[in-house]
């Protein structure tokens, strides 16, 4: 079992080891109920820690900027694991879906891979935990 301080944690890229120091955004959410360390943690709904790995795994500029933006999804996330319906799931899937075609009717060559995700990926999680909380 890891033990975390939310309040100076440096989320990190990828799957870590359970008995590292190092936490990506969902692996942080699974320890929080004294479970052990899992990216595929029950205690997060299946869609949003899905989309919570994807933006937490991208090309970031650095981790502390990671960290910085994903941070906060970290107690909220991991409320979530009992959400489930057919109904949320159709409502997270049309919420992506939505997003996507707004990330690339607005696409701006200009950013790098890292400042995309810096900017899109936050408002990605935001949209589909305000479905679930819904």
């Amino acid at each position: 079992m890891n033990k975390i301080d939310i309040e100076h944690l440096v989320l990190k890229s990828g799957a870590h080891e359970k008995d590292s120091e190092d936490f990506c955004l969902i692996e942080a959410c699974s320890v929080l109920d004294g479970s052990s360390k899992n990216d595929r943690t029950p205690l997060v709904y299946a869609p949003l820690a899905a989309a919570g790995r994807f933006v937490n795994d991208g090309p970031w500029e650095s981790d502390e900027a990671r960290t910085a933006a994903l941070a906060k999804y970290i107690i909220p996330f991991a409320a979530t694991g009992n959400a489930g319906s057919v109904e949320l799931s159709v409502r997270v899937a049309k919420t992506a879906a939505r997003m996507a075609r707004e990330f690339a009717d607005n696409f701006d060559a200009s950013l790098t891979p890292g400042q995309r995700i810096a900017k899109n990926g936050p408002a990605l999680l935001d949209a589909l935990y305000a479905e679930v909380v819904k």
